[in-house]
């Protein structure tokens, strides 16, 4: 699976969050928010968070634990991606999230396969 996002820096001090989930209540544009506030160090007010629908930015299903987890890394990535090229404005600052960890059902040699990669995998576990 693997997620992407873009940030860019506008010229009018403005920074665009893009990324390609459907926010439908489970907060996945607060989440963007809040993953660029922390890696940046900007105040929420100067983000406007765009579902870039232009572009193929690898989303898959959006769902409150899946759309966290992928979202967040994409758009932490993208922030990361940004501050090596110091912010540069005007510029699409493009990061992923990857998970290459699981498995498929039936896997040759995979005894124990890991089938999900949230909070489903969590609750698929006996202990």
């Amino acid at each position: 699976e693997i997620s992407k996002a873009v940030i860019r820096f506008r010229d009018n001090g403005r920074v665009e969050v893009r990324h390609g989930w459907t926010e439908m209540g489970q907060g996945i544009n607060t989440v963007a928010i809040q993953v660029a506030v922390e890696e940046l160090g900007i105040d929420a007010s100067c983000i406007d968070v765009i579902v870039d629908t232009t572009r193929e930015l690898g989303f898959g299903q959006t769902t409150g634990s899946r759309g966290t987890l992928m979202g967040a890394g994409a758009v932490k990535n993208a922030c990361e991606v940004a501050k090596a090229a110091n912010c540069k404005t005007e510029v699409d600052h493009i990061g992923e999230y990857r998970v290459d960890w699981t498995n498929k059902l039936g896997e040759p040699g995979v005894t124990n396969p890991i089938i999900h990669s949230t909070f489903s995998y969590a609750a698929s576990q006996r202990y």
